[in-house]
């Protein structure tokens, strides 16, 4: 997966959440001319031309950290002997 620069990633999340690039701009505090620049330099590294190509783009990461997540939760849990139905591990141990 190609990675942003943290500016890049700031201002393409405003900009899914559905802000323009003036207002991403006036929310992160930078120049509209330097919101635009990160846009453009997010669209040319990920290889996509639209706002809604980004905002796709960012949403379907946010999805899959969630996925891993919440994956890494349940091993811990599984681990640790939660079995679900309380908030205390289970008597019996793991196999």
């Amino acid at each position: 997966m190609t990675d942003l620069t943290p500016a890049q990633e700031r201002v393409v999340a405003l900009v899914a959440e559905g802000l323009s690039t003036p207002e991403a701009a006036a929310r992160l505090g930078m120049a509209v001319s330097t919101a635009r620049t990160h846009v453009k330099a997010a669209q040319a590294r990920l290889g996509v031309h639209t706002l809604q190509g980004l905002a796709a783009w960012h949403w379907r990461r946010r999805m899959e950290e969630s996925e891993k997540n919440l994956v890494q939760t349940l091993a811990f849990c599984l681990r640790r002997g939660y079995d679900g139905t309380t908030d205390k591990p289970s008597e019996r141990k793991p196999t």
